[in-house]
């Protein structure tokens, strides 16, 4: 009976989820800027990317460490309210005009390690639907960066796009001009 529990536990963790990927976010006032669902007005910095899962199922998104840019690490405390992540999880489509449509899930302090300030947002997703997460603080004007672990079924692939900060689509742009007069001098 014990070997059958052990082996039925061993089984049902193998299949519930592997550590898929870890990326990075960092904003600060370059950034994008919005104003996100539940607040009337002020300046939040935050990051966007685009994904697609090839595998339906439960999916987490964890927020295992914070550095804010005045160089203190926020991991494993938060001094008043600096330093707190949060993301929003939207399903087809992100309107900045309009954040609260096609909103599904959000978090904000659902991590439990750390400094309890950080995400863990898990949502069953469905694979080959467009999803997009913001990930911005819980207070205006905050500029940190982060890490965020993603877990899902085992087996599972993520396709992510993150979008690219003003900056850098300056860079793109001011790149793509000249190699076009480039090629006009020809």
């Amino acid at each position: 009976m014990r070997k059958l529990l052990i082996g039925l536990l061993l089984v049902a963790s193998t299949l519930y989820a592997d550590l898929i990927t870890t990326f990075e976010f960092d904003f600060d006032e370059t950034s994008l800027s919005w104003t996100p669902p539940g607040e009337d007005s002020g300046v939040f910095y935050y990051n966007l990317a685009y994904f697609t899962v090839d595998t339906s199922g439960s999916w987490t998104a964890t927020n295992t460490s914070i550095l804010s840019h005045d160089s203190f690490d926020y991991t494993g405390e938060t001094l008043f309210s600096e330093a707190d992540t949060f993301i929003y999880l939207y399903e087809n489509a992100f309107d900045l005009t309009d954040v609260k449509k096609n909103l599904i899930a959000e978090d904000d302090d659902g991590y439990d390690g750390g400094n309890t300030y950080q995400f863990e947002l898990t949502q069953d997703l469905i694979a080959g639907t467009t999803y997009w997460a913001a990930i911005t603080s819980y207070e205006l004007e905050e500029s940190i960066s982060g890490t965020v672990d993603i877990s899902g079924p085992t087996g599972a692939s993520i396709n992510m796009v993150i979008i690219p900060e003003p900056a850098a689509v300056g860079l793109l742009m001011g790149g793509a001009a000249l190699i076009l007069l480039l090629r006009k001098r020809k």
